[in-house]
């Protein structure tokens, strides 16, 4: 089973969502594993790490890519890296954008685990003024696996 490569993929389009109207115009292209011998062995058939590319729908912006990585942390660390990830590559497309927007300011909202959840949060004021998970339905200490079973997620 792929649960990685599907939650891969549907994060990271919840996430392009969540950068708002304002962000760049992406669309997911490939999702598979990074192919890299993560063993030593000489054995590249199985890889911890997932590649996500973004392409431009209007070729205004670049193809970027990401990488969503589940092995040896929590799923909460490896949303906020991924998330992290492309909020990155956005702002250096749209330099000055608010992406994704904190509603009531002219900031971004940055991405932060709060009690064990991964979400946008206000960069000045935290969860207090705003607070919106990064992956809905994600509940503390859910692994991915439990996650994707229990929304019955398949998006490939």
């Amino acid at each position: 089973m792929d649960d990685d490569i599907d939650f891969a993929r549907l994060l990271a389009s919840g996430i392009v969502s969540q950068l708002g109207e304002q962000g760049p115009d992406w669309e997911i292209g490939s999702v598979e594993h990074q192919e890299d011998d993560f063993s030593g062995t000489g054995d590249f058939s199985w890889s911890p790490t997932v590649r996500v590319e973004f392409r431009s729908i209007s070729g205004e912006y670049e193809s970027v890519g990401v990488y969503f990585v589940y092995n040896g942390v929590s799923l909460g660390d490896s949303v906020i890296a991924t998330a992290d990830g492309i909020q990155d590559h956005a702002v250096e497309m749209i330099p000055g954008a608010a992406l994704p927007p904190c509603p009531g300011h002219h900031h971004p909202a940055v991405a932060r685990v709060v009690d064990d959840v991964p979400k946008w949060v206000c960069m000045k004021d935290g969860a207090a003024h705003f607070s919106e998970d990064i992956v809905p339905g994600l509940q503390p200490g859910m692994t991915l696996a439990e996650y994707m079973r229990r929304h019955r997620v398949r998006t490939s």
